[in-house]
């Protein structure tokens, strides 16, 4: 590692670009001939001498949490942001948890408590919302589109979740004997 001791966030990070490690990442085609065979080339080895390393990722992202898995190492601490999209460092200074993240992973007070409270905060974010909101509608869940929807619309004014309330309710009207099944999470 390049400084023993650091405390370190990695966003979506990848592990490594060799081919021969990571055939499935067909992402960052152009650093393909790089040579991964040098002290920096597998990024979880790099962690090994850090005094603590937090990895965050987006689960639904699979090539992110592809390399995310290969993270493994006893002071490594991995944390999946569901339904933040491809950017989390724009995601984070969105929800102004970011610079948080960093000062208390810096003074060694941040636990993975304090990090699922500061990830709370995707439930005001809007990215987020329109996010879960499209995931929700493409799996026909319609009583979570519609906690979802009240949940936004109580807090602000939002026209694709007023839509999107108004679709949920036709379609469970048209759903003959709908006996909440789609309750489950």
């Amino acid at each position: 590692m390049a400084a023993p001791g650091a405390r370190v966030l990695a966003l979506q990070p990848q592990a490594t670009l060799d081919p021969r490690v990571t055939e499935w990442d067909d992402r960052f085609r152009h650093m393909r001939r790089t040579d991964f065979t040098s002290r920096f080339g597998y990024a979880p080895d790099m962690l090994d001498a850090a005094d603590r390393a937090v990895v965050i990722y987006d689960p639904r992202d699979e090539l992110d949490a592809m390399h995310a898995a290969l993270f493994t190492r006893p002071n490594v601490m991995r944390a999946r942001a569901r339904f933040c999209g491809p950017d989390l460092e724009a995601a984070f200074m969105g929800m102004q948890v970011l610079y948080r993240m960093l000062a208390r992973l810096s003074s060694d007070k941040l636990t993975e408590t304090g990090l699922a409270r500061l990830l709370r905060k995707r439930q005001d974010y809007a990215a987020y919302q329109f996010s879960l909101l499209q995931h929700l509608q493409y799996a026909g869940r319609h009583r979570l589109v519609l906690m979802l929807c009240d949940s936004v619309l109580g807090r602000r004014n939002a026209r694709p979740f007023r839509k999107a309330h108004a679709a949920a309710l036709a379609a469970l009207d048209d759903t003959p004997g709908e006996d909440g099944a789609d309750d489950g999470a």
